[in-house]
C-alpha cells in the first residue's frame, strides 16, 4: 500500500516549506533513511530523509513549490504501483462477424392458381439480428480544474470566471446556446450551485424550446491551476486566462502567477518584493508576540571598563580567528545571572510559569534573509572561550542557512546585541516561548565623577524586554543587578572566565 510523503516541521516556528530540489525522481528506488529531497524553512535549507522504502511512485508538489506542514508532497509504494508505460494487449486475430442480409425480394409473377391439395405451412424467414445502438463515449460534466480544497476558493473561482455572476459549466453553456434557455432563471445544482448540463437540460424541458441550429459556441479550455495558484491570483486580480503554466501538462503553479504579478508591477513603475519563508515567520511571530505577550522594559547602565580588560587578557596569544568578541562576554555573563535569577530563566503557558533547569542562551545573528537565532546550550557551563567559539560557528553556519534544526530551537533566554553597529539603546521583543530578551546597546565612552574627580569610563545601556505574567519588575531589576555586578566585577562570585 502507498505511504505519503508529507512536509514535515523541521522546527517549532515552521508552518510550510518550499522544495528546493527533489533528489529522486518517479520510478526511483528510495530507502528509509536516504535523503529524498532538500526543503527550504524559515531559518535553513535542510536535507530530508525518507521515512520508508519503496518506490517513488509520484510527485504532487514540484521544484518552487511552496507547501503547509503535514500536506502531502509525494508517494511511496511497491513495484506493483509504480508507474509504467502501458504494455499493449496481445495481439489476437478479431473476430468477424458476418451477417447475412436478407436478398432483395423480387416482383412476384403470376402464376395459375393451383388446387390446394395440401396445406403447406409458410416458412418463417430467419430475421437478422438488430444493429446494436452505437455505444457513444459518456462525457463527464466538466469541473474547474483547479483540484481545490477550500471549497470557498473554489466557489470564487468558479464565480469570477463566470458571465453576470452566474456559475456555470462550459458544456452547460454551450447547450443554453443551442436550447435558447435563459440561464438567469436556472438554478445550479452542481458544485457551489454552478449550473451544470442536467440543469439546462431540465429548463429546456419546461419551456418546451426545441434545440435551435444555433453556430458553433467556441468552448474555452478549462484552465488548471494548483491550489496556491488559484488562490493568490484570485487575491492579486489576475485573470488564469493571461498566465502560461510550467507544471505538468502546462499547469499554472505559484511561481508562474508570481512572477506574472512581479511582471505587471515592473510595467507599473512598482517594485515586487516577495518575502522569504524566514521573514514570514519572524513577522508572524513578532506580531504573535507583540498581541499576546504584555511587555515591560527595564533599562540600566553598566561600566565595561573591566569586562573589556579581561576580554584583551582572553585574546592574548589568540589567532585572528579565535578572538574572544564583547558579545561573548555579555552571553557568559547573561547566562551566569540566570542561574542566580532563575525565575527569569522561564516561560508562560495554559496558566502556568514553567521555569527551565537548563539556560540556552539564544544568540540573534543577521543573515541576508533575516534574524536566526542559533543556540548556545548549557551556556552558564562554557567557559567565555568555547562560548565565542561555537558561537562563531554557528553564526557562519546560519549565514549560509546551513544550521541544523537542533540549533536554532529550544532557547529559554536570548541576547540581541547592536552595539557593534553604534546602536547605544533599544528595545527588543520577547521571543514567544520565552519570557525575556536582552537588548544590548554600545559601549560609550561618558565622563564619570569618581571620589570628586572627573573620570572618562566605557558605559553600555542594556534593557530588559519581560513578559509581565511571568516576570514582575522586582524580578526585571534583580536579573540586571546580578549582570551589572558580574559584568563590573569579573573576578568576583561567580567568576566570568
Amino acid at each position: 500500500m502507498a505511504v505519503e510523503i508529507v512536509m514535515p516541521r523541521l522546527s517549532d516556528t515552521m508552518e510550510e516549506g518550499r522544495i528546493i530540489k527533489w533528489l529522486k525522481q518517479v520510478g526511483d528506488r528510495v530507502e528509509e533513511g536516504e535523503p529524498l529531497l532538500e526543503v527550504e524553512t524559515d531559518k535553513a535549507d535542510i536535507e530530508v530523509e525518507a521515512f520508508d522504502s519503496g518506490i517513488l511512485i509520484e510527485l504532487v508538489a514540484e521544484e518552487g513549490d511552496t507547501v503547509k506542514v503535514g500536506e502531502k508532497i509525494g508517494l511511496i509504494g511497491t513495484e506493483e504501483e509504480a508507474p509504467g508505460e502501458p504494455q499493449p494487449p496481445e495481439e489476437t486475430p478479431p473476430e468477424i462477424k458476418v451477417e447475412e442480409k436478407p436478398a432483395k425480394p423480387e416482383p412476384a409473377k403470376p402464376e395459375p392458381a393451383k388446387p390446394e391439395s395440401k396445406k403447406e405451412k409458410p416458412r418463417e424467414e430467419k430475421k437478422a439480428p438488430a444493429p446494436e445502438p452505437e455505444k457513444r463515449p459518456v462525457r463527464s460534466e466538466p469541473a474547474v480544474s483547479i483540484h481545490m480544497e477550500s471549497r470557498e476558493a473554489i466557489e470564487k473561482f468558479v464565480a469570477r470566471r463566470a458571465p453576470s455572476g452566474i456559475a456555470i459549466s462550459p458544456l452547460a453553456r454551450e447547450i443554453a446556446n443551442k436550447r435558447g434557455v435563459d440561464l438567469a432563471g436556472v438554478k445550479g445544482t452542481g458544485p457551489g450551485g454552478e449550473i451544470i448540463k442536467r440543469d439546462v437540460e431540465s429548463a429546456a424541458a419546461v419551456t418546451g424550446k426545441p434545440e435551435a441550429a444555433a453556430a458553433p459556441v467556441e468552448r474555452k479550455a478549462v484552465v488548471k491551476a494548483t491550489p496556491l495558484a488559484a488562490v493568490l491570483a484570485e487575491k492579486e486580480g489576475i485573470d488564469l486566462d493571461e498566465i502560461a503554466g510550467t507544471g505538468i501538462d502546462g499547469r499554472i503553479r505559484e511561481l508562474d502567477v508570481k512572477a506574472y504579478a512581479a511582471k505587471r508591477c515592473a510595467l507599473r513603475g512598482e517594485e515586487y518584493k516577495e518575502l522569504s519563508l524566514m521573514r514570514k515567520t519572524i513577522a508572524r511571530r513578532m506580531t504573535e508576540s507583540k498581541q499576546s505577550i504584555p511587555h515591560f522594559y527595564l533599562t540600566m547602565a553598566i561600566e565595561m571598563d573591566a569586562a573589556i580588560a579581561l576580554r584583551k587578557r582572553l585574546n592574548e596569544g589568540r589567532a585572528d580567528g579565535e578572538k574572544i568578541s564583547v558579545n561573548d562576554v555579555i552571553v557568559k555573563a547573561a547566562a551566569l545571572a540566570l542561574a542566580e535569577v532563575p525565575e527569569v530563566n522561564s516561560s508562560f503557558a495554559d496558566d502556568k510559569i514553567k521555569v527551565n533547569e537548563a539556560i540556552n542562551i539564544g544568540n540573534a545573528t543577521t543573515t541576508p534573509d533575516g534574524l536566526v537565532v542559533p543556540v548556545v546550550f548549557d551556556a552558564d557551563k562554557k567557559s567565555v572561550a568555547e562560548i565565542a567559539a561555537e558561537t562563531k560557528d554557528k553564526a557562519e553556519r546560519a549565514r549560509k542557512r546551513k544550521l541544523r534544526p537542533d540549533e536554532y530551537s529550544n532557547a529559554t533566554f536570548t541576547v540581541s546585541n547592536l552595539g557593534m553597529f553604534g546602536i547605544e539603546q533599544f528595545s527588543a521583543i520577547v521571543d514567544p516561548g520565552q519570557s525575556a530578551i536582552l537588548a544590548v546597546g554600545a559601549a560609550v565612552e561618558e565622563p564619570f565623577m569618581a571620589d570628586g574627580e572627573l573620570d572618562v569610563r566605557s558605559v553600555m545601556r542594556v534593557t530588559l524586554s519581560c513578559d509581565h505574567r511571568a516576570i514582575d519588575g522586582y524580578t526585571g531589576a534583580q536579573y540586571l543587578l546580578k549582570l551589572k555586578s558580574i559584568l563590573e566585577a569579573p573576578g568576583g562570585e561567580p567568576p566570568l572566565t
